[in-house]
């Protein structure tokens, strides 16, 4: 319930301190969850005259991911490996993803990136790991710059080196800027031990004395429980260029990243100085709601929808706002508006309202600021 009182008391503090009517995007954050620095490792090792590479991130210690951020999963960092549970999307596939850090490798030093990992999948879809990869050159992420792996087989009960040959790909060269790697693309269970680049395939893993064993994702399967947080991916130091690491929001728009509440304009970018539309209002609301009860549910608009679409429904459906509330969900939100979003119609909300450590205004003088 500490989670709610900051988001309530950041509300507080957006009354009494300011005088805009219209809400900065760097006040509607918050959460902290202090975090270790990532830390890449680059080994070289002697054989006979040649010096080969080795570009290595192992995950051994708990709460590590070495800067990678892992996406559409319900993740843990162990003593030793990456646990995942991919989340379903509305269309019944599922698409886990590992971004890693920020590379700036030469492409001619690395052919094979080698992933150490096991899973359990739904046999039912195509179950290809696969990588892209951005360069100087070819700086997004596109099919063209993408090689896919053998097919994983429903349960790979035991570590096994899942390997791409880059160097298969016309667009592996020149400088790596970063890589994604996608275990499958199917509803299951993953364990990675540890992901790399290298000159020359490694020996096959030892399985190790106590080994995890994933299981099939039914639904007895059990849920987070209620009213506990969890991280869906990993901020590091830079990713938005205009959030400087000694801003006093920093932390805020960091855990609230890694909590995947907000994810930025784009280009690298937060504007942290912005306003808040409607539509980005309720989005912050609906994935704060989601991930505060069983953070099971994807948003995800068809074609034809605007992308906002699927927040207003959850929000509507959950009764954290009221159909036709809005007159427009593209225009500014008002810092009324936006404690209603957040206090009146939610249920943690309301819990968190009924605490004197709140000491919101009362709704009367939330009116008189909206006129």
């Amino acid at each position: 319930m500490s989670y709610i009182k900051v988001i309530i008391s950041r509300v507080e503090i957006m009354f009494l301190k300011k005088k805009e009517i219209i809400m900065k995007k760097f006040l509607a954050l918050f959460l902290a969850v202090s975090m270790l620095l990532p830390a890449i490792t680059i080994y070289t090792a002697a054989e006979g005259a040649a010096q080969v590479k080795k570009l290595e991130w192992v995950f051994d210690k708990v709460d590590d991911t070495k800067g990678w951020t892992i996406g559409n999963a319900r993740y843990k960092v162990n003593e030793g490996y990456i646990e995942g549970l991919s989340t379903k999307l509305s269309n019944g596939t599922a698409d886990p993803t590992l971004s890693s850090p920020a590379l700036n490798i030469n492409a001619s030093d690395y052919r094979y990136l080698v992933a150490v990992m096991k899973h359990n999948c739904d046999a039912t879809y195509s179950m290809n790991p696969e990588v892209f990869f951005t360069t100087d050159t070819h700086p997004n992420l596109a099919a063209d710059a993408h090689i896919a792996g053998p097919k994983a087989v429903q349960n790979q009960a035991t570590y096994i080196n899942v390997v791409f040959d880059m160097s298969t790909n016309d667009f592996w060269k020149g400088t790596v800027k970063s890589i994604r790697f996608d275990p499958f693309n199917v509803p299951g269970m993953f364990s990675i031990k540890s992901i790399m680049l290298c000159n020359e395939i490694p020996p096959d893993p030892v399985e190790p004395t106590a080994p995890v064993t994933p299981q099939t994702p039914t639904d007895e399967t059990p849920k987070k429980a209620i009213g506990v947080f969890e991280k869906s991916a990993t901020y590091t130091d830079g990713l938005f260029s205009d959030v400087s690491s000694d801003a006093w929001y920093s932390s805020e728009v960091k855990n609230a990243y890694e909590l995947g509440l907000v994810n930025g304009k784009g280009e690298g970018t937060f504007d942290p100085d912005g306003t808040m539309t409607v539509a980005e209002a309720i989005t912050l609301a609906a994935r704060t709601f989601n991930n505060y009860n069983t953070a099971d549910f994807v948003f995800q608009a068809t074609k034809d929808q605007e992308w906002y679409l699927p927040y207003v429904n959850y929000a509507i459906n959950n009764g954290i706002i009221k159909d036709g509330q809005f007159d427009s969900y593209a225009r500014q939100i008002t810092r009324a508006e936006m404690a209603t979003v957040f206090c009146k119609h939610t249920s943690w909300g309301s819990l968190c309202c009924n605490q004197q450590c709140c000491r919101r205004p009362p709704m009367s003088q939330l009116k008189t600021l909206h006129d």
